[in-house]
């Protein structure tokens, strides 16, 4: 289970908790835009998402840990995290509602029988196991990439929002 908490209604600046710790997220920069991750309570950047003008990028790890973020489809409305670019992906993301904010994670079949996620079921999509990479994610990236996936989305949406009303 995770929790994501913008602290304020206008800005960037998000604390995502899940079992495995607590993160901060923060966009900076106007035309070289990146997401910075720390942990709750720390000034030092564990994490940086390089995001390209599609909503694709680069996200590193401190440790030297890389993945990137992927759309698929036509439209691109469901992201992946991978590897590296011709790997399968490790857990997606996917638009679900037009009318309203809403979205579904998507994990790898080995992650879905853990007991925490197994309990899940109106939010996880099984997808079939040739179509996801094994769980060699350490679990703490694995909290990372989801809670992070989950807040580029919701950026993306507010950003979508602000330029369908011209605010």
């Amino acid at each position: 289970m995770a929790t994501l908490h913008w602290e304020k209604a206008w800005g960037s600046l998000a604390t995502a908790r899940t079992a495995e710790g607590a993160w901060t997220y923060k966009r900076s920069g106007f035309w070289q835009q990146r997401v910075g991750a720390r942990p709750a309570g720390s000034e030092r950047e564990v994490a940086t998402f390089i995001p390209e003008w599609t909503g694709n990028g680069a996200l590193t790890v401190e440790g030297g840990r890389a993945y990137r973020r992927a759309g698929k489809g036509f439209w691109g409305m469901e992201k992946v995290w991978q590897e590296r670019e011709d790997a399968p992906p490790l857990v997606g993301f996917k638009h679900t509602g037009a009318l309203k904010t809403e979205a579904r994670v998507i994990l790898s079949p080995a992650a879905a029988v853990l007991p925490e996620i197994a309990q899940l079921d109106d939010l996880y999509r099984p997808v079939a196991p040739e179509e996801m990479a094994p769980p060699s994610t350490p679990l703490a990236d694995l909290s990372l990439l989801v809670t992070l996936g989950f807040y580029l989305m919701v950026l993306e949406m507010m950003d979508a929002a602000i330029v369908v009303t011209g605010t």
